[in-house]
């Protein structure tokens, strides 16, 4: 969950509704269940991976990465020549590897926030560090229900 509810279903069709065909939504299923998914978007020749995940236990042997590679191959049919493979938090080395495998090469982003946001001795504002801590142990009913309220303000 990265410290953060998972986004309702409503958000993913607000995303289908307004980027149309740019958005892909890659399926990989294994007896009619879903075993890993991800969404991409396509504009203009850059492909951005934006949301992925994978079953813990069902995809131990990593066929998500298939949709992955599918995913590229089709948008490189479709025009492309780059892909951004989003943002990862300098934290997450285990991410920064996965997309260095891939010839991913980092770029640092900076951020302005205004007012500037207080931040507690270990660095990262206290909620944050509270909810990266809280929110992978809460049942999912209340995950839920938590990105169901937080996202009907963002989509």
């Amino acid at each position: 969950t990265q410290g953060v509810p998972p986004q309702p279903r409503s958000w993913f069709r607000n995303l289908a509704a307004c980027l149309g065909e740019m958005l892909d939504v890659h399926l990989l299923l294994q007896d009619d269940t879903p075993i890993a998914g991800l969404i991409t978007i396509l504009f203009r020749d850059q492909l951005t991976w934006k949301y992925s995940a994978s079953h813990p236990v069902k995809d131990r042997a990593g066929m998500g990465k298939s949709l992955m590679w599918t995913s590229i191959r089709r948008a490189k049919d479709r025009g492309a020549v780059t892909l951004d493979m989003g943002r990862c938090d300098p934290d997450n080395g285990g991410l920064a590897r996965f997309k260095e495998r891939w010839g991913g090469t980092q770029a640092p982003l900076r951020y302005l926030r205004f007012p500037p946001i207080a931040r507690g001795p270990a660095g990262a504002p206290w909620p944050s560090r509270a909810a990266r801590s809280l929110v992978p142990r809460l049942p999912l009913p209340v995950l839920a229900a938590a990105g169901r309220l937080a996202y009907r303000h963002f989509g």
